[in-house]
């Protein structure tokens, strides 16, 4: 029975103690996210599936060379996608 107790014990939330340390100067609690800083944290989230699965298919170093590629495109303004002809296909380029 000595186990069970202590693995709830071990379990259970710790509890405030009169001789716990203050928080640190400075110490600020995490603020509520916005709604933008929900949608910021889901492309987050959607823009590391996409890197893991590049990462599973293809290799650390072509995956990091994609996303950096990206980035560089996004800074220089240029497009991502190249625009479709009208036979379906890529624009010569």
């Amino acid at each position: 029975m000595g186990n069970k107790r202590n693995r709830q014990a071990a379990m259970a939330p710790a509890a405030a103690t009169p001789d716990a340390p203050p928080p640190a100067a400075g110490f600020q609690p995490m603020p509520e996210l916005t709604s933008d800083d929900r949608l910021k944290d889901d492309f987050f989230v959607r823009l590391a599936l996409v890197a893991d699965t590049g990462l599973k298919a293809h290799g650390k170093d072509f995956t990091m060379g994609a996303l950096l590629l990206c980035a560089r495109f996004i800074a220089e303004g240029k497009p991502l996608i190249r625009p479709r002809s009208d036979e379906g296909g890529a624009e010569p380029g």
